[in-house]
């Protein structure tokens, strides 16, 4: 799978700190490697060296939290305004 782009410097560190703390909240511990406007997770449970339900688990969560966009649901939250000095998107 190709690394996910992001918008940025700040979006990629933004992201990859999201999903160190998904991962640390169910003690998994991801690869991740990362540049300018892109990362790449690769996930694996370490104890049996291989993909189990659980790496598929945190990977739907993952994706769930890193492609929630906040105007694509009710609740009255809105996007960051069209100003290059909030350009952080994914």
């Amino acid at each position: 799978m190709p690394p996910a782009p992001t918008g940025g410097w700040r979006a990629t560190l933004m992201l990859v700190n999201a999903v160190a703390h998904l991962s640390e909240a169910v003690l998994d511990h991801p690869d991740i490697e990362l540049s300018y406007h892109w990362f790449k997770v690769k996930l694996k449970t370490h104890s049996t060296n291989g993909v189990t339900n659980k790496d598929f688990a945190l990977a739907r969560k993952i994706e769930e939290v890193v492609m929630w966009q906040p105007d694509c649901e009710p609740g009255g939250l809105e996007r960051l305004p069209d100003d290059p000095r909030y350009d952080y998107e994914v």
